[in-house]
């Protein structure tokens, strides 16, 4: 079924599939908008979703307490507050969060193998 919502930036009335609440109504109708903000406001979601979805692949599921650490640190730098945030995780694996000049988030694994022998 098609209904309408309005954006949430300028109210422009959109045409939009089948929405659950109000709420997701008006965020499908701002999704599909076209004004400045909301385009805007659609790139730095897709920016959110890919620097979560990188942090899944790279290091696992939420589930684990370093994943929730991770994406709590991921945060910070999509929001500006912090440029870099390198942890080291309980098995020596590195793991480092930052922001490109282009504005893109990079996430970083980095497994070191060290072995020694002494005699």
């Amino acid at each position: 079924m098609i209904s309408t919502a309005p954006c949430r930036f300028c109210g422009q009335i959109v045409q939009i599939q089948d929405a659950l609440t109000d709420e997701d109504a008006v965020e499908a109708a701002t999704m599909a908008c076209e004004c400045q903000e909301a385009v805007s406001y659609r790139r730095e979601r897709e920016r959110r979703e890919r620097t979560l979805e990188n942090i899944r692949a790279l290091f696992g599921r939420e589930e684990d307490t370093a994943v929730q650490i991770l994406i709590a640190a991921a945060e910070g730098v999509l929001d500006g507050e912090v440029t870099k945030i390198a942890l080291t995780l309980y098995d020596g694996t590195k793991a480092s969060i930052s922001q490109t000049s282009q504005g893109d988030i990079n996430v970083e694994r980095t497994e070191t193998k060290k072995r020694r022998l002494t005699g």
